[in-house]
């Protein structure tokens, strides 16, 4: 999750963030993983006005934290993580989401980028295809396509309200397990 401001991300900007992404990748810069006193840690990104870091690690309990440094970025993560860059040789950026910090809506909302990379780009090619074929047998998607149920937040987020079609489909169905299970 990123927080960019003012700014606003969007599809057409994943081919642009990809090719940075490849840039750096390409560069096989080496992963430093460190542990860090919490102290250290609060003082360190404080000092960055990394305000959403200071958060996480307020709320740890006292000891030591784990960071990964690439270049000039650091990170929280418990890892494991790659030793560098530069394995990853595919990379595909998926969509981007809006997503409240912390999962909670009444915090600030960021923007969620989903991504993939791989060491080649054949098992890219590959996954990509195995996810077209899945988004071909999305029980939403047909669902919709053949009227059988729909989504409102009337019934609740995530909930079927079962349309005429998939109702008397759904009555079938009930009507042959319970012939099979007699």
């Amino acid at each position: 999750d990123v927080d960019p401001g003012e700014a606003i991300i969007k599809e057409a900007d994943l081919p642009a963030i990809e090719a940075k992404m490849a840039e750096l990748a390409a560069k096989k810069e080496i992963l430093v993983r460190q542990s860090i006193a919490k102290e250290d840690a609060l003082k360190k990104f404080g000092e960055r006005g990394e305000t959403y870091k200071c958060e996480l690690i307020s709320e740890l309990e006292d000891g030591h934290i784990t960071t990964y440094t690439q270049g000039a970025f650091t990170d929280l993560c418990r890892g494991p993580h790659l030793t560098s860059t530069a394995p990853i040789k595919a990379i595909k950026l998926l969509s981007v989401a809006g997503a409240y910090w912390r999962g909670q809506e009444d915090r600030k909302q960021m923007t969620r980028i989903y991504g993939i990379t791989f060491p080649k780009k054949k098992m890219l090619d590959e996954y990509l295809v195995m996810l077209e074929e899945a988004k071909k047998r999305d029980h939403r998607k047909i669902g919709k396509e053949m009227d059988l149920f729909m989504f409102t937040d009337m019934v609740g987020k995530g909930l079927p309200m079962w349309l005429p079609k998939g109702t008397a489909l759904r009555i079938r169905l009930q009507d042959f397990l319970r012939r099979i299970q007699a």
